[in-house]
């Protein structure tokens, strides 16, 4: 990425997904399962990735990935069967395929473009900007909601 504001997206995007994958692999199963903040730490997993994978996706289809998985259990309403780390981890690094192959073809003169998948999502006007915020926003919300998950469970944060 040669463009200086995509670059930046795209480092604080990489550093974040590679905190979520440490934290995968450093979650003991019991943990994983467990229910923590109001929700299994898994299904936090599945909506940080579910949700990058639709900021990284401008299509205006108003789907998520892990299409096994229904909208409320993405969105954190309905529990769910949980996914492997393994599954979690193979699909962590096809969202950041996908979230590199969204950002390389961006330059900061486009940001304020449309993303009609945002857009109908929200029920308003969305720009890529917007999704690339949301990329990292997101990430960090949750990762640091999963880190605090760690430290009260006696484990070292990540983060």
């Amino acid at each position: 990425m040669k463009d200086q504001v995509m670059q930046c997206f795209w480092d604080e995007f990489e550093r974040f997904h590679d905190l979520g994958v440490k934290q995968i692999e450093a979650c003991p199963e019991d943990l994983w399962l467990a229910k923590r903040g109001g929700r299994p730490v898994w299904q936090q997993f599945l909506h940080l990735y579910a949700c990058a994978e639709m900021y990284a996706r401008p299509e205006a289809d108003g789907s998520f990935g892990f299409s096994e998985y229904s909208r409320e259990v993405i969105m954190l309403d309905k529990p769910a069967d949980p996914m492997s780390r393994r599954d979690m981890l193979a699909h962590a690094a096809k969202v950041k395929d996908l979230a590199r192959a969204f950002m390389q073809g961006l330059d900061a003169g486009r940001l304020t473009e449309s993303h009609p998948g945002l857009s109908a999502t929200f029920a308003k006007p969305r720009t890529l900007q917007h999704a690339l915020m949301g990329l990292v926003r997101h990430a960090n919300y949750h990762l640091g909601i999963i880190d605090g998950v760690f430290r009260d469970s006696g484990l070292p944060g990540v983060y």
